[in-house]
C-alpha cells in the first residue's frame, strides 16, 4: 500500500494543474487523504471506528464533521473523495491508475 500511496501521489502532483493558489492547496489536501487512507485502513481492519489522533490532522474539517454522520466506513469516504478530485484532472493518468 506504501508504493501505491507513493505512486499515486507523485502522479496527482505531476498531472493535475494548480492554477491559483487555492488549487495548490486543494492538492496539498487531497495528497494528506492519501496518507490519511492508509491509517483509516488500519483502523478498520482491527475494527476500530471513529478518527483517531494518529490521523486526524490528515482530514479536512468537513470530512471529521461529516465521518461520524455517515454509515460508509472511512476508507470509503476517504476513496470517493479522493477519485472525485482526480476526475477533475486532465484525465492523463486515469489509464495509469486503479483505483
Amino acid at each position: 500500500m506504501i508504493n501505491t500511496i507513493r505512486n499515486l501521489t507523485r502522479l496527482i502532483w505531476l498531472t493535475i494543474p494548480e492554477p491559483s493558489q487555492a488549487d495548490h492547496i486543494n492538492k496539498i489536501v487531497h495528497i494528506k487523504l492519501l496518507l490519511g487512507f492508509a491509517y483509516a485502513v488500519r483502523h478498520a481492519l482491527l475494527l476500530e471506528a471513529g478518527i483517531f489522533n494518529d490521523f486526524e490532522n490528515l482530514l479536512p474539517l468537513d470530512m471529521k464533521t461529516s465521518a461520524q454522520e455517515h454509515d460508509m466506513p472511512l476508507p470509503f469516504q476517504i476513496g470517493f473523495r479522493v477519485l472525485s478530485y482526480q476526475r477533475q484532472g486532465n484525465g492523463s493518468w486515469r489509464s495509469m491508475c486503479i483505483i
